[in-house]
């Protein structure tokens, strides 16, 4: 899990030793793509999940998600 509130040292962590599943919201999925060490992360990715998209879809969170996506 890595939101907003995720310790730096889990954040530092996870670069280190990527998850095989991550479940994160669209602003933090916004700066794993931005930054060197979330790119590395998320470089193996062969899948992206997107539950309930419908609930933010017309609004500006759904924009960034579709952007970031």
């Amino acid at each position: 899990m890595r939101t907003g509130d995720t310790p730096a040292k889990e954040r530092v962590a996870m670069t280190k030793k990527p998850p095989h599943i991550i479940v994160t919201t669209p602003e933090s999925l916004y700066i794993l793509l931005t930054s060197e060490g979330g790119r590395r992360m998320l470089r193996p990715t062969r899948t992206l999940i997107v539950d309930e998209i419908h609930a933010m879809v017309d609004d500006k969170r759904g924009s960034h998600l579709s952007l970031s996506v």
